[in-house]
């Protein structure tokens, strides 16, 4: 989807284009270039850096309508661990992100930030639960005898 001018057009618009799609089942995965919350999700080694980039009111409206969750913060509700590093600002956050509705959610068994060496972005990592296969007992095909 093309970014509109601003964060708050961004998430309206793409609020619109889901709605408009009629799915129920919804994961989106991404970078969202804004925090969830300030204490849990960022940490600044510069003090004179004041401005914490917070996600638009327009994103937690979505999320809110759609029913979706964030899958990271579901699994780790107490854990402060960054998927971004800015180098010049001498700050980490968590703006990767994966958000799914409830569903979708209860199938995640694990989620994790992967560490990086080379690049301001880690990867994550989503395990999923997945349906298992009925295991049918075996049994002598009698055409082949």
């Amino acid at each position: 989807m093309h970014l509109t001018k601003t964060k708050k057009e961004f998430y309206k618009k793409l609020h619109e284009r889901i709605v408009e799609t009629g799915q129920k089942d919804i994961c989106i995965v991404g970078d969202y270039n804004g925090i969830i919350e300030t204490i849990k999700d960022y940490v600044c080694h510069n003090k004179k850096l004041k401005k914490k980039n917070t996600l638009p009111q327009t994103f937690f409206d979505m999320m809110e309508e759609l029913n979706l969750i964030d899958v990271w913060r579901t699994l780790n509700p107490m854990e402060q661990h960054f998927a971004y590093h800015s180098n010049p600002h001498k700050s980490y956050s968590r703006i990767d992100m994966v958000w799914t509705n409830i569903d979708i959610g209860k199938e995640i068994e694990k989620i994790e930030i992967l560490p990086n060496t080379w690049a301001d972005h880690n990867p994550i990592k989503v395990s999923w639960r997945g349906q298992k296969k009925k295991r049918k007992r075996w049994t002598l095909n009698p055409q082949i005898l």
